[in-house]
């Protein structure tokens, strides 16, 4: 198993910086066998996301990357510290899922799994459904990663006040 850990310092300078660091890591630790290509056009878009999201909500002064290879999994966790999700509350209510995002092709729920934990679905809408700019709101992000990921998961850790998204690959 091979793994790396990347520190990211939650700016806008060092977004770029980190994401070609760990695009080289995965690039160099993946099997030759492997579609690079499709893995790594997956692994930039989580992992922009991921960033960008670290950015725009975490109050803390850095965010952690940790990449993981296995036989075929490929497993990114972002962890940082900050107020939980909303979307924790509103799932924890129910066990349903719950419609959070949706674009004209995707609605996007999610779901508890367990206390303080949420797995992200995605569903494609019929394309008759009319859908305006004014759906897409501010999860869109977590839509992307969710797309280009096979599972995607999320748990806030009150005694550390972390927030851990875990996003797997399979390649």
């Amino acid at each position: 198993m091979a793994g790396k850990r990347f520190d990211f310092l939650n700016s806008d300078e060092t977004i770029t910086p980190v994401l070609k660091q760990i695009l080289e890591y995965i690039k160099s630790a993946l099997p030759a066998i492997v579609n690079t290509d499709d893995t790594l056009f997956k692994v930039k878009i989580i992992i922009t996301e991921l960033l960008t999201n670290a950015l725009k909500h975490s109050h803390s002064k850095s965010t952690i990357i940790d990449v993981k290879i296995t036989n075929k999994i490929l497993t990114i966790t972002k962890t940082n510290y900050s107020d939980p999700l909303v979307l924790i509350a509103k799932t924890n209510v129910t066990r349903d899922r719950v419609a959070i995002t949706k674009d004209m092709l995707h609605t996007l729920y999610a779901k508890s799994t367990a206390k303080d934990q949420v797995q992200f679905l995605c569903e494609e809408n019929n394309i008759d459904e009319t859908s305006s700019i004014n759906d897409i709101i501010e999860h869109f992000g977590l839509l992307i990663i969710t797309k280009a990921a096979d599972i995607f998961v999320y748990t806030y850790d009150h005694h550390l006040g972390s927030n851990t998204f875990v996003v797997t690959i399979e390649y």
